[in-house]
């Protein structure tokens, strides 16, 4: 997923393949409104394991990656319904 034109506070699907294209996971990546802050939501994905996917990228980069999910962080709701988007608004 090219994440360069998303403004702060926009998020972008983003999926997790395999070599081989198949889906291992799914989330929705937000630009934060610090410089240089991004998050990341997987409903299925486990945090450690995307974790460690994302550092094994890293080679000379300074980035920091912190599974929020261990910590208590984050809370997950789900709205379903066609008042959910204006409930939100």
């Amino acid at each position: 997923q090219d994440l360069r034109g998303l403004a702060e506070g926009q998020c972008a699907r983003a999926l997790w393949l395999s070599v081989k294209g198949k889906v291992q996971a799914e989330s929705w990546v937000v630009r934060g409104a610090e410089a240089g802050e991004w998050w990341l939501w997987s409903a299925r994905g486990e945090g450690a394991a995307l974790v460690a996917r994302l550092e094994a990228f890293l080679i000379a980069d300074e980035v920091a990656i912190e599974d929020c999910g261990a910590t208590g962080g984050w809370r997950q709701i789900t709205l379903a319904g066609p008042t959910g988007e204006a409930w939100l608004r």
